[in-house]
């Protein structure tokens, strides 16, 4: 469950109509999502991720809280020694995934300029066709176009990926007149837009483990104060909005046969 839900419910629960009426008009969360953070990161595929999966994928151990927990009193004044520790484990665990994400790079962003080595996806619309890796970018390169080899001159707009996976076989790329699947074995390299490329990490998000490592999360005795949103997030803003500019300009086509244009 979000922070989000978390609050609408209790805000709900006790008739809180000052919250209600807070969490309505806010313009910007005073809040960090980790799902959506972690999402950002590429650590997850999903933003709705729990706790409990952030912690295993991100921590790889598995959460204190039981169900015997979870259906404790917790409406007392006073907590038992369980109750005040699971809380303090849960708030590290917390505190342990934002240290992790707060330093890794966003993944999913537009490619403004091709930088030869930088791993990249290539898009189709919002889903991704191909994982590849930016390779050399000469003026000029033999490629085939349809199933003869023709040197094309590259523009400022285009880029050579080396395309490492592919993910949508029938994509067809206009500049090759080929699909991903015709192009032959893995790799090669194509040329497509900048525009249809995003940035990514080197490994793909992450599934929960089917087995969790037996520890958890031990609380040391001294916690350092981490970094503020503001330092950490004021790059993810604008990321933000270079990303909403990629979707207005740089969609193209969904489907498995459409077209990649230049």
């Amino acid at each position: 469950m979000s922070i989000h839900e978390s609050l609408h419910r209790l805000a709900t629960a006790w008739k809180i109509f000052e919250l209600h009426k807070f969490l309505h008009n806010i313009s910007e969360s005073p809040y960090i999502e980790l799902g959506q953070l972690a999402k950002l990161k590429g650590a997850v595929s999903a933003a709705t991720a729990s706790l409990d999966t952030l912690t295993a994928v991100i921590l790889w151990c598995h959460t204190s809280g039981s169900a015997e927990m979870a259906l404790s009193d917790w409406t007392s004044p006073s907590l038992t020694t369980d109750q005040k520790y699971c809380v303090a484990l849960e708030a590290y665990e917390n505190l342990q995934i934002w240290s992790y994400l707060s330093a890794e790079r966003s993944v999913g962003l537009p490619v403004d300029k091709a930088v030869t080595g930088e791993m990249v996806s290539l898009m189709s619309g919002k889903k991704i066709a191909a994982y590849g890796i930016l390779a050399d970018q000469p003026c000029k390169k033999t490629v085939f176009v349809g199933f003869e080899e023709k040197e094309i001159k590259l523009t400022p707009k285009q880029a050579v990926v080396t395309i490492q996976k592919i993910v949508l076989g029938g994509l067809i790329v206009k500049t090759h007149k080929l699909s991903l699947q015709q192009m032959g074995a893995l790799p090669f390299s194509v040329i497509v837009p900048l525009k249809s490329l995003c940035t990514r990490n080197a490994e793909e998000p992450h599934m929960v483990p089917p087995q969790l490592l037996a520890a958890m999360p031990k609380i040391p005795e001294y916690v350092a104060l981490p970094k503020t949103a503001d330092d950490v997030l004021s790059q993810n803003v604008a990321d933000s909005d270079s990303d909403a500019d990629q979707d207005e300009e740089g969609s193209m086509p969904a489907d498995v046969g459409d077209e990649l244009s230049n």
